[in-house]
This record gives structure tokens, C-alpha cells and sequence, in this order.
């Protein structure tokens, strides 16, 4: 396992049957498959497998869909965190973190990665959502439960003592 700070892995060096070139013998992942922030995402998981297969096999192609994968699930799970009542910040930094999260993720996924239609097992934060949906107003229509979201960040946030009319300003 690589250290805390590195995004490089130790690997042995292998020759090319055709090239002749060998693999460095530090192989920085987030860089080779276009994911710089990949070191920091890999740290959260204690076993990582990686497929690797011969020159001829396209497993770049291979682990590049493999951790693209990866990264799509983690993303979906940050959403479902954020909205979530242990995420209970609610200043502006806070907020914008979910904001900024959830516009990242509809850029790199499309609307679809946002988890308004999958909420159950998780308590909601009103206002968390409220961000969140506010964040992807612009793509509500291509969100898949959207609108029930909606509903739902209106009832939480009644629970919990906020005035919905005043979150969800421009939304209802």
C-alpha cells in the first residue's frame, strides 16, 4: 500500500515485447488514467484490485473503466452524504460544498448521478437537499426524482424548524 501522501504505487519493471520499454518502477495511477485526485479516493478503500492483462489486452482501456467506475460510485456516495443529517453544517461553506459537489458531478456524470431517487436508508438534512436541488434546478426535468426530493426537503425542513418557503425560494 502506498503511503499516505503518494499517489505512486510500487510496481516491478516489466519489458515491452515489442518496444523494449520497461514500466517505471513508480507508477503514479491518477496521472496515467486522467484522475488526479485518485490517490485521495483509493485511500478510503483498505483493498485495491487491479487487472492488469497483456500489452495486446487493451488494459489500459480496462483500468481506466475500472476506476472511472469507482469514481462514479464514490461520487453518488459523497452526494448521499452530504444530504444526510451527519453532514449538519449549514453556513455558507458547508452549503457550497454541496452545491459545488453536486455541479461537479452532473458535469463529469450527467444529472443522473444525483441520488434524488435513492434517499432511502439515509436521514435527510433539509437544507443540505435544498442545496442540492437548488444546485440542479437547471437539469430537474433529467434528474429521476427530482420533484419528490422536492417534497421531501419541504417536510424535513419544516421537522426541523425551517421555514421551506424561505429554502426553497424560486423552487416551489
Amino acid at each position: 500500500m502506498p503511503s499516505a501522501l503518494s499517489n505512486s504505487w510500487l510496481s516491478p519493471e516489466i519489458a515491452s515485447r515489442e518496444t523494449h520499454q520497461l514500466y517505471r518502477s513508480k507508477t503514479d495511477f491518477g496521472s496515467a488514467i486522467g484522475l488526479p485526485e485518485l490517490g485521495q479516493q483509493l485511500r478510503q478503500f483498505r483493498d485495491v484490485v487491479l487487472v492488469v492483462g497483456s500489452y495486446h489486452s487493451a488494459a489500459e482501456k480496462t483500468l481506466k473503466s475500472v476506476f472511472k467506475t469507482g469514481h462514479r460510485v464514490a461520487t453518488y456516495n459523497k452526494l448521499r452524504a452530504l444530504i444526510s443529517v451527519e453532514n449538519s453544517g449549514t453556513d455558507v461553506d458547508d452549503l457550497t460544498i454541496t452545491a459545488e459537489t453536486a455541479l461537479e458531478a452532473v458535469i463529469e456524470f450527467g444529472p443522473a448521478i444525483i441520488p434524488t431517487n435513492d434517499m432511502g436508508g439515509i436521514q435527510i438534512h433539509g437544507e443540505q437537499l435544498a442545496t442540492l436541488l437548488r444546485a440542479t434546478y437547471s437539469w430537474r426535468d433529467e434528474i429521476p426524482g427530482w420533484d419528490a426530493a422536492l417534497d421531501t426537503a419541504r417536510l424535513r425542513l419544516v421537522e426541523q424548524g425551517v421555514d421551506p418557503d424561505d429554502a426553497l425560494y424560486g423552487m416551489i
